[in-house]
């Protein structure tokens, strides 16, 4: 009876098993780069979640309606300042503020999508522009524009978001 190849498939098995072994037990955790600095796990790196629960707050966080003085870091309050402009919004009837809601909640979540691997922001840009067309004057057209001036400068290129769109008062 012919046992060679049976052999020769077992010792090429016993060898690749060794061989994987080795490199599991003696591969160091800490990396070197050439430049001399090492790469650890306590260093604080943003991960998606992270990324997307910064959108997240920064999408909803609530718009200020009370002018604020215009200063500097560590600037104290002055009578005279300057006071910064705060957006006035229209009143909105309930289903024109639902299908708002609406448009707006697709479009953050398309932007979370864009950031992810191989996605665009082409939906995102979309309902913001939709928004922007359909609902002037109101906070949710305010938020779709902060979203756009959010949106990646190679985004804004590719889909040929003006300054305008993003700030109409310039």
């Amino acid at each position: 009876m012919n046992t060679f190849w049976p052999r020769v498939i077992l010792v090429t098995a016993a060898l690749t098993g060794l061989f994987v072994a080795g490199i599991l037990f003696t591969s160091k955790k800490d990396k070197s780069y050439p430049t001399g600095r090492s790469l650890k796990f306590t260093e604080t790196t943003k991960s998606y979640q992270d990324v997307i629960d910064e959108d997240e707050k920064r999408f909803t966080e609530p718009i200020e309606t009370q002018p604020q003085p215009r200063r500097r870091r560590g600037q104290a309050a002055d009578q005279n300042e300057p006071m910064m402009a705060v957006p006035q919004f229209r009143e909105m009837l309930p289903e024109e503020k639902s299908q708002a809601e609406e448009l707006y909640e697709m479009a953050k979540q398309s932007y979370k999508m864009g950031r992810l691997p191989g996605m665009t922001f082409k939906k995102a840009v979309d309902y913001c522009r939709d928004i922007i067309e359909k609902f002037p004057g109101t906070e949710y057209e305010y938020r779709a524009r902060k979203m756009l001036g959010d949106i990646p400068e190679r985004y804004k290129e590719m889909y040929n978001i003006t300054p305008e769109e993003i700030n109409p008062r310039n």
